[in-house]
C-alpha cells in the first residue's frame, strides 16, 4: 500500500484539487489518502481523504507530517504538500526508482534546485496533464539523477527508511531545511536519494505561507534562522559534503 499524507492549513479548494488529482491519477497500487488539518478554520473533513485528523492549531509542516506517519499503514509513503497537483501515472513513475533508491521526488515548475524545470505552458488541467506526458516522453531515456537531498513538497520512501531515520526534527517549525535535515539523516544512515528525471507534476508553491501572512523579508528571515539550526546539527564538514549535490 502507498500512504500519501498531505498536511493542510486551510485552502480547502485547493486541497480538493490536490486530493481529486491523486484519485484521478494514481494507477495500479492501493492507496490510503491521510489529510491532516493543522488548525484551519475552513471545513476539510469533507474533502475525500480516507483518513483525517484535527488539529487545534497550526502545529507547523514536520509535526503534521510526523503525526500523519504515525498512522500510516503503507508500506511505501508519500508526503507532499496541498497545493500539489499530480499528474497520471506519478504513483508509477515515481515508484520504478525504489528498486534502486530509498526517497525519490519529482521535477516540478515552481521549487528550489534541481528539481525545478521548464515544461510547456499549461493554463487548466488537461494541458498540465498534456505538459506532463510531453516532458515524459521527452526525459524517458534519462537515467535517475542521484542526489544527497530532495525538496519535501512531493517525495515517496520506503517504510524502512522512516523505521530508520524516524520522524522530521519539528524545530524547524512552520517548515523549511526539515527536508534538508532528513534527506541529511537518511543519507548518514546509508540510504540513497534521487529525482526522477521524466515525472512532472505541477506546485502552486508558498500558498500557506501567504494565506498566514508572512512576508518576503518575514520568509527570508524564516529560511535564514532555519538554515542556521541546520548548520548547528551537523559538522561543517558534513554540510560540505551535504550540500554539493551529486552529479547526474
Amino acid at each position: 500500500m502507498l500512504s500519501i499524507i498531505i498536511p493542510a492549513h486551510n485552502l480547502a479548494d485547493m486541497t480538493r484539487e490536490c486530493i481529486d488529482a491523486i484519485k484521478e491519477n494514481t494507477g495500479n497500487y492501493e492507496y490510503e489518502i491521510i489529510l491532516v488539518d493543522n488548525g484551519s478554520d475552513e471545513a476539510m473533513h469533507s474533502l475525500g481523504a480516507d483518513k483525517v485528523i484535527r488539529l487545534e492549531k497550526n502545529f507547523g509542516f514536520p509535526k503534521a507530517v510526523n503525526i500523519g506517519l504515525k498512522i500510516a499503514e503503507g508500506e511505501t509513503l508519500c508526503i507532499t504538500n496541498n497545493d500539489v497537483v499530480v499528474t497520471p501515472h506519478w504513483d508509477d513513475k515515481l515508484l520504478y526508482y525504489l528498486g534502486d533508491y530509498d526517497i525519490v521526488g519529482p521535477c516540478t515548475n515552481e521549487v528550489l534546485g534541481r528539481q525545478k524545470q521548464h515544461v510547456p505552458i499549461y493554463g487548466n488541467k488537461k494541458e498540465l496533464y498534456g505538459s506532463a506526458d510531453q516532458f515524459y516522453r521527452q526525459n524517458l531515456a534519462k537515467k535517475a539523477i542521484e542526489v544527497n537531498w530532495l525538496i519535501g513538497f512531493c517525495w515517496i520512501m520506503k517504510r524502512e527508511v522512516y523505521a530508520k531515520v524516524g520522524d522530521f526534527d519539528e524545530i524547524f517549525g512552520t517548515g523549511n531545511s526539515e527536508d534538508i535535515d532528513y534527506c541529511y539523516r537518511a543519507k548518514k544512515a546509508g540510504f540513497k536519494m534521487a529525482i526522477a528525471p521524466h515525472v512532472f507534476v505541477h506546485h502552486y508553491g508558498g500558498m500557506t505561507h501567504d494565506l498566514l501572512g508572512i512576508s518576503n523579508k518575514e520568509y527570508g528571515k524564516l529560511l535564514m534562522e532555519n538554515s542556521q539550526k541546520l548548520r548547528e546539527k551537523y559538522t561543517k564538514e558534513e554540510m560540505n559534503e551535504f550540500s554539493i549535490q551529486c552529479k547526474g
